[in-house]
């Protein structure tokens, strides 16, 4: 079969992915070298030439695939953007009150003591896809370019060498066969290519198989189900956050929720369950839908709520023992 003749380009770096992560690492590259050629004037340093920078996203707007919960700990967005609340960086509400509680059928059962990991007082609830629609803004303002829409579908290499990815060919039939409007994909060349697409991406597949990765940094796999309810005034309290853990009567298995306060009456409120589950019947909607009816502090909360929205993904717990995979290959 003939190959479709492809336009191409070239960037110095690009990020596949336009996540939080890989957009706060694309302002800081711009602020770094902006930094350093404002200096360069009383360092007598050479100032280096502005990288041209592109971040591709599978989705059709920014923030539209961004589903995570949102208690965000401030440090990170402080040393990249240190007058970030100026700026008008999008936040919620701020933990005022952290709680870890232990969920069975009959009640609840408050903590007296909430785990570190839990402990979220100071830190900002947030709604993810609204921190990166602000985060392009962003980036785009100090030079960054951002194609929503381009879907990372194979990664190019040359050799040992990552030398860019080619977006998704457009117009194709259920059978597999180009259709009248059918378009290639785009070939984008990059000295630097950032994969960031999150859980099992498409590219880093590839790539942990062309270069005999797996199991070199084992991962365990949960799903999250994540509701947005409209709550009674009255039970709607600012600050709040909750994490728990179900005892295991519930499912004969333990699983975890989150839950916290947003504005306008609106509660997050996420359920997670391990993917490595031994019961084959192990259904995570199902159970989080029973957790809700099962749970009396649930039950109240949600007595007059009415559903905003609700959706589920996959998601990536580190273990407790990580290895790295030793290379005698050199970047070039």
């Amino acid at each position: 079969m003939t190959q479709p003749e492809r336009e191409s380009m070239e960037v110095d770096i690009l990020f596949v992915g336009a996540g939080p992560a890989t957009l706060a690492s694309a302002y800081h590259l711009m602020k770094q070298v902006e930094a350093h050629n404002a200096a360069c004037a009383t360092t007598g340093k050479a100032p280096i030439e502005t990288p041209s920078i592109l971040v591709i996203e599978k989705a059709a707007g920014v923030g539209d695939h961004q589903l995570s919960g949102g208690v965000m700990n401030p440090k990170a967005i402080k040393e990249l953007m240190p007058d970030y609340k100026e700026q008008g960086f999008p936040i919620e509400y701020t933990c005022s009150q952290d709680y870890f509680w232990l969920f069975t059928r009959k009640g609840t059962i408050k903590s007296p003591v909430t785990p570190p990991m839990f402990q979220k007082k100071g830190y900002h609830v947030v709604s993810l896809s609204n921190v990166v629609k602000w985060l392009a803004a962003k980036c785009e303002e100090v030079g960054v370019e951002i194609y929503p829409g381009f879907a990372a579908a194979e990664v190019l290499t040359e050799g040992d060498r990552v030398i860019g990815v080619r977006t998704g060919d457009m117009g194709i039939g259920k059978d597999g066969k180009p259709k009248a409007n059918y378009q290639p994909g785009m070939d984008i060349f990059a000295g630097v290519t950032v994969l960031g697409e999150g859980v099992r991406g498409s590219c880093t597949k590839q790539l942990i198989e062309r270069f005999g990765l797996e199991g070199q940094n084992p991962q365990t796999y949960e799903t999250g189900i994540k509701e947005i309810w409209r709550v009674k005034p009255e039970k709607h309290q600012p600050g709040r956050v909750v994490h728990g853990s179900m005892f295991p009567d519930f499912f004969n298995q333990i699983n975890g929720m989150w839950l916290y306060d947003m504005k306008d009456d609106l509660v997050s409120f996420g359920y997670v369950t391990s993917l490595s589950s031994e019961d084959p019947t192990n259904d995570p909607h199902r159970a989080a839908q029973e957790f809700k009816r099962d749970s009396p502090f649930m039950r109240d909360l949600l007595d007059g709520a009415r559903s905003s929205c609700a959706t589920a993904r996959s998601a990536s717990r580190p273990v407790a023992c990580m290895r790295c995979r030793s290379s005698t290959r050199t970047a070039r």
